[in-house]
């Protein structure tokens, strides 16, 4: 039936592992958990994952010596899969609903992929989490209607319910680069994969601080960049690259760089604050894209 796939590293994937195995044992399905640790090193939380695994049935690890990244965590964990339906869970996330496992089940058979959605708690965290989490809330936690008017680009990899034929096929992709899921929804596109929209969300815990997210952020950029260089995607498949290509036909690229290096640290300041604004981190985002544009 389901192979649940879960790859972490230094992370206390006990809860997840808790919350999944009651749900699946009450649907009484045939379903396997597997985790994949990505070179943990830290003790505790890895000790924690092997004794909650080890205690768990229908629940198996693997354990990689060197770190290779998810996205190579997750086409190993696909191909160990036994069932024809693969259930990735990032290892911070947790179903909202006690009926999860449930609602995914009658679209066995007649869709390749299920996406339920994602979700963030209403409470704010520390303010040095606050800008992924406003990030979250405002452009990722988007119900049903607002998912299907980009129905493919609106899939997030943090919780996917899959045919495993599918997801190797549209995975096929071994570098760990932060920004490939606009890949991964594009590739969806192309073999015009059958996709259905519910309302079936996780929540995403695990939030990163100001400092890290921006980092990736701008890196993602780069991986954009390069998708679009390599014509793995369209020059205008992403907001950012259409807003580009405005600034170049209006020839304001310039404009724009110089300005943004004026207020850089204006900026910079404001998305670290514990009140970031997210037109400001589209900016920001613009300018990494823009700047990889220029250097080729």
């Amino acid at each position: 039936m389901v192979s649940v796939l879960i790859p972490v590293h230094n992370y206390d994937v006990s809860g997840l592992i808790d919350v999944i195995y009651t749900q699946a044992e009450k649907e009484k399905i045939s379903y396997e958990i597997i985790v994949l640790d990505d070179a943990s090193n830290n003790l505790a939380f890895k000790k924690k994952n092997q004794t909650k695994i080890e205690n768990t049935s229908h629940c198996f690890l693997i354990e990689f010596s060197k770190n290779k990244g998810r996205t190579f965590a997750r086409n190993t964990l696909a191909q160990k899969a036994k069932y024809d339906y693969l259930l990735f869970l990032d290892a911070d996330v947790l179903p909202k609903e006690n009926n999860f496992i449930r609602q995914f089940l009658p679209y066995v058979n007649k869709y390749d992929l299920v996406f339920g959605g994602i979700d963030y708690t209403k409470n704010p965290p520390s303010e040095k989490q606050i800008l992924r989490w406003k990030y979250g809330r405002e452009r990722e936690a988007k119900n049903v209607e607002e998912r299907n008017k980009y129905h493919y680009l609106s899939v997030i990899s943090m919780s996917l319910f899959i045919k495993k034929e599918v997801f190797l096929q549209v995975n096929n992709f071994y570098k760990n680069e932060y920004g490939l899921d606009v890949l991964f929804c594009k590739n969806l596109e192309e073999i015009k994969a059958n996709i259905i929209h519910i309302d079936n969300p996780i929540i995403h815990y695990g939030l990163e601080n100001s400092v890290s997210f921006l980092k990736k952020s701008a890196q993602a950029m780069n991986t954009i960049h390069q998708l679009g260089k390599m014509k793995k995607i369209p020059e205008d498949y992403r907001p950012i690259q259409k807003i580009n290509l405005m600034l170049n036909k209006l020839k304001l690229t310039l404009i724009f760089r110089f300005i943004f290096k004026i207020f850089r640290k204006l900026i910079l300041k404001n998305l670290k604050s514990k009140h970031p604004s997210l037109f400001l981190f589209d900016i920001y985002r613009l300018y990494h894209f823009n700047n990889r544009i220029s250097n080729g």
